[in-house]
């Protein structure tokens, strides 16, 4: 049994996935403070693996819970600039190698991203078409260039046709080097009314640009040679409009045939408004007979006819670009106050994270995930000898690991706080025990390696629990990295890129 997921399939993922996000409050998260134990001796990450051990790992090192809005995530896709001297694929849509960059011949996805924010999609090109030219690209899709005066269209320049999809999202904060956002609100403009819609349909709108050959047939020759390229065959595309009526063009193609076997056909040029508008097509080779030089197949080849979606290419961009990756977008500098010399090792997004004790969703921007506790009698001067990381004893039992101490207001406001505040966790190394403030027992901070021990001689006076109910939500999405370090004050933009 022949069986795949389909692109249709990926896509509407994402779509739900998006949908999610944006009505279902999402968080990404910051964790795993201490250097990754299975990676001591090889540097980097480990590769994550999804299972229900690493969201309890993930879950118990949260250090920061950031909230991703509706403005902070979209639709997104590789990002793939028009550069001179590269090769470019033609869009084919019974073709999924068509949206990603080849090695092994160096040739590049079938779509562009072209500065300040234009999208543009490779239909069709000529067969000695080759390498894209600084000269070519800056005359005919700059920003004074014929071709973007007149959006909607089609752009055909250095054996090239591009048709015109719309801009992505030029200022969207998930853009990066490597992705841009995009949706279906900024499509093809139509000069003349300003209908966006229009635009797309009048210019691409059902256009026939290009073919594929399912099955090459038998007895396919010229003049006696079982082998030809490029030969030119007047044909005749038959098929439906809107109405369902027939509809039919003549056209020029191009067809290779290799021992005796239709191997391509391509269109000479495409031009927009001709041989468009229909829903669904066919072709005949009317001219390959023998009267015209040609031989008499013994058994036709099977085409199918590439036609355009009857709304044009620009008008749902989703279905056209390879729309199955998700970004998402969260500013650290959010929190109140980022501890200095601290690090974490994982970005996570986790879905629906509740409130400690309840059944309520988390909402706020910013959440701090950790439990704290205080030593009224323990001074800050005494402070600067305990570390991130280090091990924290109450008594003689082990409870958890030391995060950061915070001895100010916030990151904004240096005033002294009083008392001094110690952030933890609890994970498979420190113990799961949590502090008790009803327990006498001393507070102990001992260091990773065991060799230094502070005994604070000092007992709980206080402990506050987080917002954060531990191990509540799902974790949707995880990606383990080498170490970040952060500095007093210091913010990150966390972005992440969801691939369905």
């Amino acid at each position: 049994m022949a069986a795949i997921i389909t692109e249709e399939f990926r896509r509407n993922n994402a779509q739900l996935l998006l949908n999610d996000i944006v009505t279902i409050p999402h968080y990404m998260g910051i964790s795993q403070q201490t250097p990754w134990a299975e990676n001591t001796e090889v540097p980097g990450a480990p590769y994550p693996k999804g299972t229900v051990g690493d969201t309890r790992r993930a879950t118990h090192g949260l250090t920061g819970l950031f909230r991703v809005n509706s403005d902070n995530v979209n639709l997104v896709i590789p990002r793939n600039d028009l550069v001179a001297n590269r090769t470019y694929k033609v869009y084919n849509p019974f073709d999924p190698t068509c949206f990603y960059a080849s090695t092994t011949d160096n040739t590049f996805p079938c779509y562009i991203t072209l500065d300040p924010n234009y999208l543009f999609l490779c239909i069709h090109k000529t067969s000695d078409a080759d390498f894209m030219t600084d000269g070519q690209i800056a005359a005919n899709l700059g920003d004074s260039g014929a071709g973007l005066n007149d959006y909607g269209g089609v752009v055909t320049f250095d054996g090239y046709t591009w048709a015109y999809l719309g801009r992505y999202d030029q200022y969207n904060f998930i853009n990066s080097t490597e992705f841009v956002a995009f949706d279906n609100t900024i499509t093809p403009t139509d000069q003349f009314n300003g209908d966006a819609e229009t635009a797309a349909e009048n210019a691409t709108g059902g256009l026939v640009h290009g073919f594929t050959v399912l099955y090459g047939g038998d007895g396919y020759t010229q003049e006696a040679s079982t082998e030809g390229t490029n030969i030119s065959v007047n044909a005749t595309i038959y098929g439906t409009d809107l109405n369902g009526d027939l509809k039919t063009d003549s056209i020029s193609v191009l067809v290779d045939y290799e021992n005796s076997k239709l191997k391509n056909v391509r269109l000479n040029t495409i031009t927009s408004g001709i041989v468009d508008n229909y829903v669904e097509a066919r072709i005949e080779l009317t001219d390959w007979t023998l009267g015209n030089g040609y031989s008499d197949p013994t058994a036709d080849a099977h085409i199918i006819v590439h036609v355009a979606p009857i709304d044009g290419f620009g008008a749902d961009k989703a279905s056209t670009l390879p729309a199955w990756y998700i970004g998402c977008y969260s500013d650290t500098g959010v929190a109140e106050y980022v501890p200095d010399t601290t690090t974490y090792h994982q970005i996570s997004l986790i879905r629906e994270p509740l409130q400690s004790g309840s059944e309520t969703q988390l909402t706020t921007e910013y959440i701090q995930p950790l439990d704290y506790f205080e030593l009224a009698n323990w001074t800050s001067e005494e402070v600067t000898s305990v570390l991130p990381g280090w091990a924290i004893y109450q008594g003689n039992n082990k409870v958890g690991t030391l995060s950061h101490v915070q001895q100010v207001i916030s990151s904004n406001d240096s005033t002294p706080l009083n008392p001094i505040r110690y952030y933890y966790y609890n994970d498979y190394y420190n113990g799961y025990l949590n502090i008790d403030p009803d327990d006498t027992g001393v507070i102990k901070f001992v260091s990773p390696d065991g060799n230094d021990e502070v005994d604070t001689n000092t007992a709980v006076t206080n402990v506050q629990l987080s917002d954060y109910q531990r191990h509540s939500g799902k974790l949707i999405f995880e990606d383990n990295r080498s170490t970040v370090t952060r500095q007093d004050g210091q913010s990150e933009e966390l972005k992440v890129i969801i691939q369905l």
